[in-house]
């Protein structure tokens, strides 16, 4: 519970100094950037998190590496992490950020899983639905995912909504489950 109230707290802080410099766009795409390079090149993660190196030395390396190639709130917040040995928080952060930016301009993320690739035709008009049942602008990814059989579930803020073929047969496997012996008999 700690460390994800310390990820929404950083989170927030950097989301005000983005927003003071009108940089909240460019800040999350920092992080992507960030967290591209970590999934890359894990060394750089290891090296940036674990103590026995140097704070100077990691911060270096920051300055070398991204200086002019991310923002200076980014930049100078990755030190700041360092500085409080709380590196290992950024993937937290990274995602409490995103979810901020996404509110500040009015919208969301949904994630829709089907057997395969929607068209775009398609990912629009799931695009549209999420949009209404949120109330707001979605921006929507397809993944997929070929053990759900057929149809598709929505994972939207707070909601999963299950339309597939694995999530019906489920449903009905509970409920045969749940029924006793008796309820057979005629």
């Amino acid at each position: 519970m700690k460390k994800h109230q310390n990820a929404q707290l950083y989170a927030q802080a950097v989301l005000e100094m983005a927003r003071d410099k009108n940089s909240i766009a460019s800040v999350l795409a920092d992080f992507a950037l960030f967290l591209r390079l970590q999934e890359m090149e894990p060394t750089v993660k290891e090296f940036l998190e674990l103590p026995f190196f140097a704070e100077k030395d990691k911060v270096s390396f920051i300055d070398n590496v991204f200086t002019g190639k991310v923002t200076t709130v980014f930049q100078d917040f990755l030190k700041y992490l360092l500085a409080k040995k709380h590196f290992a928080l950024l993937c937290d952060i990274a995602a409490a950020y995103q979810q901020l930016a996404d509110r500040e301009a009015g919208q969301t993320r949904a994630l829709v899983f089907t057997v395969f690739p929607m068209s775009s035709e398609q990912l629009q008009e799931a695009k549209t639905v999420a949009s209404a049942l949120a109330h707001k602008e979605v921006i929507m990814e397809n993944k997929v995912a070929p053990d759900i059989i057929a149809g598709a579930i929505l994972h939207l803020e707070d909601w999963d909504i299950d339309a597939s073929f694995k999530g019906k047969l489920d449903k009905i496997r509970k409920r045969l489950l749940t029924l006793r012996p008796t309820q057979y008999a005629g």
